[in-house]
C-alpha cells in the first residue's frame, strides 16, 4: 500500500485513474485511454479560454 501513497504524493488529486490502472490490469488500457482523453480535453478547453 506504500506504492499507492507514493502515487498520491506524486500525482495529487489526479492519482485515482493511475491507481485503478495498477489495480485492474484487465481494463488498464481502457482506463488509461479514458483518463488521458479527458485530461487532453480539459487541457484543450482551458487553453481556449
Amino acid at each position: 500500500m506504500n506504492m499507492i501513497g507514493h502515487i498520491k504524493d506524486v500525482f495529487g488529486p489526479v492519482d485515482m485513474p493511475f491507481v485503478s490502472i495498477q489495480l485492474d490490469t484487465n481494463i488498464k488500457q481502457v482506463d488509461f485511454d479514458f483518463s488521458s482523453q479527458s485530461l487532453f480535453t480539459k487541457m484543450k478547453k482551458s487553453r481556449k479560454k
